[in-house]
């Protein structure tokens, strides 16, 4: 009877991972669910994508939703990859065409495939029970008195570092995967440029987002593991306001040859957009496309001279980013 036990628990928190981010969708992040017409709406190559690799894996589609909010963002879960979700904000409609639409849907559904999304769905149950008392006591906070208010704060804070916590775990999880779910959404489209372009569009809208934004978007950190992107990280597109060829690949290659990446890499749920944009504009060589950002040359750009140039700078970076520290230490010296 043991295999039949395990096997029934293993069910049991398949069933609560999924039903606690159902219930974050359905009231933490208004979650609107609809179907195919919803999504075709906005771009037809989606809808004939999703029927297209339904039909040929032979599972029913995923059930689609959309978040009522400008910022892009997308993001599959679901531990059964024959019952998962596909939820996408309203500012991926709003700032990216209809083929790169389809390609970050491809994109999701590799991970869908490749039972990616229900790993990280399994793992972040407790994490996502966590975030959920989270929202939950910060909303009610906020209509109680200063005094309840100051008692709430240290179970707030509990409920946000067991969240956080998780969020670390699973972190590895979430950037390994991102290449696999790339090469199929590539494969399937023939259009590794629509992806590139699609990034780069979602990393600048976020930014833009962010600052007439009155409030912070709890759906960008509660799904930070299981999004397209990692929002967070790749702001530094921003700078480039035009997004010119030349540009992007001056940016990027922060991401190639900075001694930060390491750093930077540790904290994002997801592979850094410089090497991301590389590999994919690898696809498109192979498959004989002109790539719109001319990745390639600019990471030739990188000598042994700039590299140890970089050096010297983080070394400088680092001392007065501790200055205040050595101050600190001497002052109490």
């Amino acid at each position: 009877h043991y295999p039949l036990r395990r096997q029934r628990q293993m069910c049991i928190r398949d069933s609560f991972s999924t039903m606690i981010i159902d219930r974050l969708n359905d009231r933490i992040y208004r979650t609107q669910w609809g179907n195919l017409n919803t999504i075709q709406k906005y771009s037809p190559e989606t809808g004939e994508l999703l029927l297209r690799v339904s039909r040929a894996e032979k599972i029913p589609l995923p059930k689609l939703g959309v978040i009522p909010d400008k910022r892009p963002a997308l993001f599959a879960y679901g531990v059964n990859k024959k019952a998962a979700r596909i939820v996408a904000s309203q500012g991926i409609f709003r700032y990216l065409t209809a083929d790169e639409i389809a390609i970050l849907y491809a994109h999701e559904l590799g991970h869908i495939l490749r039972r990616d999304s229900g790993l990280m769905t399994w793992v972040s149950g407790w994490g996502q029970l966590c975030y959920w008392c989270y929202c939950e006591l910060q909303h009610w906070r906020a209509l109680r008195p200063v005094g309840i208010q100051i008692a709430l704060m240290p179970l707030i804070w509990i409920c946000l570092g067991g969240f956080q916590l998780n969020q670390v775990a699973n972190r590895y999880f979430s950037r390994t995967r991102e290449y696999y779910a790339d090469h199929f959404a590539v494969n399937v489209t023939g259009n590794p440029n629509a992806l590139i372009r699609a990034l780069v569009k979602m990393s600048r809208a976020f930014v833009k987002q962010e600052r007439q934004a009155e409030s912070p978007a709890l759906f960008l950190e509660g799904m930070r593991n299981f999004g397209s992107y990692d929002p967070f990280t790749t702001a530094a597109c921003e700078r480039g306001e035009r997004f010119n060829p030349k540009m992007v690949g001056d940016l990027l290659l922060w991401d190639w040859g900075s001694p930060w990446r390491g750093v930077i890499t540790w904290i994002s749920s997801h592979p850094l957009l410089g090497k991301r944009l590389q590999v994919l504009s690898h696809y498109a060589e192979q498959l004989d496309l002109d790539t719109e950002y001319n990745l390639i040359l600019s990471r030739r750009q990188i000598s042994a001279k700039d590299a140890k140039k970089r050096y010297i700078f983080f070394c400088l970076e680092v001392v007065v980013w501790l200055l205040p520290l050595w101050l600190a230490l001497a002052l109490f010296w």
